[in-house]
C-alpha cells in the first residue's frame, strides 16, 4: 500500500508541476494503512515538503515501524 505525499505533472522531457498533498492527509493515509493491513517496510520517496517529512518521522515513530528504507 502506498500513501501519496505529491502529483506531478510530467512526462519523459521533464517535470512541470507539483501539487504537494498536505501532510495531515499523510498521516491519515498512513494511519488507515497501519491499522488496515500493517506495514511492514516503509520506503520513501518525495516527500515534498518539510511539514509531511515530520508527520512520516512521527508516524514511524507511533506505530513503531522499524525497517526504513529512504530513497532520495
Amino acid at each position: 500500500m502506498t500513501a501519496t505525499t505529491a502529483l506531478t505533472v510530467q512526462n519523459t522531457k521533464g517535470v512541470m508541476g507539483v501539487h504537494v498533498v498536505p501532510a495531515e492527509f499523510v498521516g491519515r493515509q498512513i494511519d488507515a494503512v497501519v491499522e488496515d493491513i500493517g506495514v511492514d517496510v516503509v520506503k520513501t520517496g518525495m516527500l515534498g515538503s518539510v511539514e509531511t517529512i515530520n508527520v512520516l518521522s512521527d508516524m514511524i515513530e507511533k506505530h513503531n515501524l522499524a525497517t526504513v528504507v529512504v530513497d532520495p
